[in-house]
């Protein structure tokens, strides 16, 4: 189906309904959204669910293979580990402005440190 221009595209979709074929039309309208232009939309506010993840910094350059492809780390960086066994790269910078380092505990017959989750 051609669009006509100053109209908005449409689409059929079949859908099956309790074994019936039903035609729907409906309309396909994709937005767009700018850098530094904030949209007046009713936006909600929501919190980010703290998510623990293993870190450790590295004191020279490095390179992980991350799920978008391979990160050049530099000296200091932080290598993280998340949950499903994914890593990362996290500029210092950035670590220090966005994540806690959860308190090392300290076992009090050993006296060695151990990471407290």
């Amino acid at each position: 189906m051609d669009s006509v221009p100053g109209r908005p595209k449409w689409c059929l979709y079949e859908q099956i309904f309790c074994g019936l074929i039903i035609w729907v039309k409906i309309c396909h309208m994709s937005k767009s959204f700018s850098i530094h232009q904030i949209p007046d939309l009713p936006f909600r506010q929501a919190i980010k669910k703290p998510i623990p993840v293993r870190c450790l910094q590295i004191h020279e350059a490095f390179t992980v293979e991350t799920l978008e492809g391979v990160m050049q780390g530099k000296p200091n960086d932080w290598l993280m580990l998340g949950a499903h066994g994914d890593m990362w790269v996290v500029d210092d910078n950035i670590f220090r402005d966005t994540y806690d380092l959860v308190p090392l505990k300290v076992d009090p017959v050993e006296g060695d440190e151990q990471e407290h989750y």
